[in-house]
């Protein structure tokens, strides 16, 4: 949410995103874990097991909103699908009193999948509550999401899918007939805040979001009705998060000659990572301005070998504030990963604009993060995979220029722009081979995107075009991706139904996109074959009756119109077409 439930529950006519409930751009694949299409900068200054856990729509900490209604509020989502896929999730919040709301998330997605074992299930809950007087408030949230995938290494041979006419996907011979891994996470976090005068909020605030986090970002970002917010910034806040990941890779008959090598049984693999992390954090905020003393505890086990880690970080910030620039410093004191640190600085140039073209937002940042390579990269002891490397400290510096133009004074003009120049030194990567490969030298990423909706009267044209090129072969992404909507919006029966449909075009260049081996649940470089240059298109309709929006939706509508070659990685092909139905409903009592 962006606004509070009041806004979305007086305002929320928008039909744009309705049919989007997956959280990326291409939704093609439920069982294969998230690949990468675009550059993304590195996590902040602190530990990275660097395992991807599926975490589709799983909780933690930093996906955590705290919600304030003065009605209690349900929002039911069910979705059927093609091949049994099944969607359903659900949020209720209420206020126990009026400065004490608790709120249930939970979500429950099945689907088997166009192929042999693509039987995937995810199932998440979480429980959040927030408390605030006049001197304290407390934020608290607990967590649980699990993944189970059944894992087929991909087909075969390719050929046979490329050439073959109205092929049963489901008799087609994949790598693995018997493997499967487990992920999920479970977690607590409390944060407590003391202030140090009497501040006075609107009863309208509805919504507060702790992303990153970072308490003061929490204030700023507590959103309110006619702009009215926290009259005082002076407070100490302590917070505790304990969170345990864990991966368990299955395989029944491991001499299948998928792997390359058998290091412990050659009966059974039966490999677990479990990564528990332990943060205690304590800040105090003074107006714009806060410092932080934060301390990590992290146990990791691999098979019999356990290992116990440490880190000490220091963290300031300010926020901007009229010609301010916004900073934020991250500082690895002691422990693992001393010296490591991370410099932020934005600037927003549209501070000097006149009032009257106030809806742009022009933010000019500069960051730079030096960091200790995630710990997969250095230690990692599995049945088919072991290796155990000293690596030199990564360095990423990104310069970048954000445009931004919406608001209801700018229908015609709302526009997006983001260009960013980045340069990485000594980078750590997954090889042909499926080894940790350090690269000594500096790789250089310019991306630039730009965003924009054209209107003609009851039809819309979304566009958003992103342009990436990296100067190694090391890291590699398709240099164009684009993403259109061509849709027709009214008011039907007597203005009664609102109704959206059009279709959205997904495309991105070829390119040597990583292989995926799923006993790491990892992406390594393949010179075998080129994926992309291929358009995935879907047909939709979205309509809105009173607080029910209901969906249809025919995802990849031209599979039979072109040659059989559309990939999400090598040897995975996308889904063919399929057909899906929503219904998403808000309850206000």
């Amino acid at each position: 949410f962006s606004a509070s439930l009041y806004l979305c529950a007086g305002k929320d006519t928008s039909l744009k995103k309705t049919k989007n409930y997956f959280p990326w751009n291409f939704s093609y694949s439920i069982s294969l874990t998230n690949r990468k299409i675009f550059f993304k900068t590195f996590s902040a200054v602190g530990f990275d097991s660097g395992t991807d856990y599926l975490d589709l729509f799983g909780y933690n900490k930093n996906d955590a909103v705290y919600y304030n209604t003065r009605t209690p509020y349900t929002e039911l989502f069910v979705l059927l699908g093609s091949k049994k896929e099944q969607f359903f999730s659900l949020l209720h919040t209420q206020n126990i009193r009026r400065n004490w709301n608790i709120a249930v998330n939970m979500l429950r997605l099945r689907s088997e999948g166009f192929y042999q074992r693509q039987n995937c299930t995810d199932n998440s809950v979480s429980v959040s509550t927030n408390y605030k007087n006049k001197r304290y408030a407390l934020l608290a949230d607990i967590y649980f999401s699990g993944i189970k995938t059944d894992e087929n290494g991909g087909i075969k041979n390719d050929s046979v899918f490329e050439t073959a006419s109205f092929l049963n996907k489901k008799t087609v011979s994949v790598n693995l007939n018997d493997a499967r891994s487990r992920r999920g996470t479970r977690g607590f976090y409390l944060n407590q805040f003391l202030y140090f005068k009497k501040r006075k909020s609107s009863p309208e605030n509805y919504l507060s979001d702790t992303k990153k986090d970072t308490i003061a970002s929490h204030l700023r970002d507590t959103l309110s009705q006619k702009n009215k917010t926290f009259e005082s910034k002076t407070f100490l806040s302590y917070s505790f998060n304990v969170n345990n990941n864990w991966f368990v890779y299955d395989d029944k008959k491991p001499t299948s000659g998928f792997y390359k090598n058998i290091f412990m049984d050659s009966a059974k693999t039966l490999d677990s990572a479990d990564i528990l992390k332990l943060e205690n954090k304590i800040l105090f905020n003074k107006g714009i301005c806060n410092l932080s003393a934060e301390y990590q505890r992290i146990f990791v086990r691999q098979h019999t070998t356990d290992t116990s880690l440490g880190n000490y970080i220091l963290s300031a910030k300010i926020l901007s504030y009229r010609y301010v620039p916004e900073i934020f410093v991250n500082y690895v004191i002691d422990g693992y990963q001393k010296n490591d640190y991370d410099f932020n600085i934005k600037f927003f140039i549209d501070k000097f604009f006149p009032k009257k073209i106030k809806a742009t937002t022009i933010p000019l940042y500069y960051t730079i993060k030096n960091f200790t390579v995630p710990f997969i990269f250095s230690s990692y002891l599995s049945n088919n995979f072991k290796w155990k490397k000293n690596i030199e400290k990564s360095l990423i510096q990104s310069t970048g220029l954000k445009f931004y133009q919406s608001g209801d004074n700018y229908p015609k003009k709302n526009l997006c722009f983001d260009f960013c120049f980045s340069q990485i030194s000594n980078y750590t990567f997954l090889d042909t081979n499926i080894l940790p490969k350090y690269f000594s030298g500096n790789i250089q990423i310019i991306t630039a995107s730009v965003e924009k909706t054209f209107r003609l009267k009851n039809f819309g044209f979304y566009n958003k075009i992103t342009y990436q090129n990296v100067s190694e072969d090391i890291l590699r992404l398709p240099e164009f991706v684009t993403n259109h909507s061509l849709y027709y919006d009214d008011r039907w029966f007597k203005r009664m139904m609102d109704i959206q449909l059009g279709f959205d075009i997904s495309f991105y260049t070829s390119y040597y996109a990583d292989a995926y081996m799923p006993a790491l649940g990892q992406y390594y470089l393949q010179n075998n074959k080129k994926i992309g240059n291929y358009p995935f298109i879907d047909f939709f309709v979205n309509t809105k009756i009173k607080h029910a929006k209901i969906f249809f939706r025919i995802e990849h509508i031209n599979s039979d119109l072109y040659d059989e070659n559309y990939y999400l990685a090598l040897h995975y092909p996308a889904p063919d077409r399929s057909f899906k139905i929503g219904i998403k409903w808000l309850f206000f009592e």
